[in-house]
């Protein structure tokens, strides 16, 4: 049986944690995560199940935490990070997921690659709720 639909994941009390659609097994579409609140946590898009479109992560004061764009799940175009207040932290510019500026590369993409892994994580439905 392939997944067509929404996948709805939950918190323990109920709220919504995360939605995201597939079609035919793969993702498809808006993938949105949420705060325990139900602000939003994470915005952005699939096609043919690899990230293409803009990604937007926000701190739970609703705050962005990190913009930037994928094409076909490569980082591309201009990335911006930012402080808990609103300030820029730093911007760093990929090609086809390779940062443009080598200099600022490694930490960057380092702490980018980690924002992405803590941002994206997300308990196991098993444990959370269901995915219909």
């Amino acid at each position: 049986d392939k997944k067509n639909g929404f996948s709805l994941k939950y918190y323990p009390d109920s709220t919504l944690a995360e939605k995201l659609t597939y079609k035919n097994d793969l993702k498809e579409g808006e993938w949105l995560k949420y705060y325990p609140d139900g602000s939003v946590n994470l915005r952005t898009n699939y096609r043919d199940n690899m990230l293409n479109g803009s990604f937007e992560a926000y701190f739970e004061n609703g705050q962005p935490e990190m913009t930037g764009n994928y094409r076909d799940d490569l980082r591309d175009g201009a990335w911006t990070i930012y402080f808990k207040d609103g300030r820029i932290r730093f911007k760093i510019e990929y090609t086809l997921g390779i940062a443009n500026n080598r200099d600022m590369e490694i930490y960057e993409t380092n702490y980018v690659d980690s924002l992405e892994k803590n941002t994206v994580k997300i308990a196991d439905p098993e444990k959370t709720g269901q995915i219909w």
